[in-house]
């Protein structure tokens, strides 16, 4: 069983707005509500619209959050498809 929380990014919000949003998953995370609830957390997925916004969001929650739980993805509506089906790569893990 996959389980996934989505978001969209439009590319309207800077990254650091972004990153406020993903402290708070950290938080939920923490908060182990979510794992007693279905003994697993979900990965959140970020869909952004392009490769640059990607590389982008990818190299800021990357630092960010360098020695936290991978606990996102950062894809295109492309790549969606690739996640779903064969669970994504690496690459766009953050």
């Amino acid at each position: 069983e996959d389980r996934y929380f989505i978001e969209v990014d439009l590319d309207t919000e800077s990254p650091a707005k972004i990153i406020e949003k993903c402290e708070k998953y950290h938080a939920y995370y923490r908060s182990g509500l979510e794992q007693e609830e279905s003994e697993m957390f979900p990965l959140t997925v970020w869909i952004v619209p392009s490769d640059s916004r990607k590389e982008k969001l990818i190299r800021h929650l990357r630092e960010t959050f360098d020695k936290q739980a991978k606990l996102f993805a950062i894809i295109t509506c492309d790549e969606l498809e690739h996640l779903i089906l064969e669970g994504g790569d690496r690459e766009m893990l953050c």
